[in-house]
């Protein structure tokens, strides 16, 4: 029986979004202490919808090389918020991967895990409902769905 996660899957929503500063904020804090572990390997991943990000329309009245710079304008901003993000990890040794992709948050998710042979995906979740219960409900509830590992979810102690 292996006692131990070897890789660790860290899904975060995109940076940009200021309503899960507190989920975001938990899940760095458990992500710290499980990549504190001797040969653990956290692997980041933010998966972004440019039909979110521009509305929905948008994205199929493009011509295919504006779509191509807008993807990678976005892939950047998404990365660079992600750096920020792991600045602690960096400057403390922890070995980390940072993956910035772009479709559908769930399917991506489930397909990296996959890839990298996570033994763990790690996932916040809020507290809120309705119109703000897109990360934490929707995605989250359509990964536990087809988990080919284990699933930890942090949800953020009232402040």
């Amino acid at each position: 029986m292996n006692t131990a996660y070897k890789t660790v899957l860290v899904a975060l929503p995109p940076m940009t979004h200021e309503w899960y500063g507190r989920p975001v904020d938990a899940i760095r804090r458990a992500a710290a202490t499980l990549g504190s572990a001797p040969g653990v390997r956290l692997v980041f991943i933010s998966v972004f919808s440019l039909e979110q990000e521009l509305g929905t329309g948008q994205v199929n009245l493009l011509p295919p090389e504006d779509l191509e710079q807008i993807v990678l304008f976005h892939e950047r901003k998404h990365r660079d918020g992600m750096n920020a993000y792991l600045k602690w990890f960096a400057d403390n040794g922890v070995e980390h991967e940072v993956i910035v992709l772009q479709g559908d948050p769930a399917d991506v998710i489930l397909h990296t895990a996959r890839e990298r042979g996570a033994d763990l995906i790690l996932m916040g979740h809020h507290h809120k409902t309705g119109l703000l219960n897109i990360f934490g409900s929707d995605i989250t509830a359509r990964v536990s769905k087809h988990l080919p590992c284990d699933l930890m979810v942090i949800t953020p102690g009232e402040e």
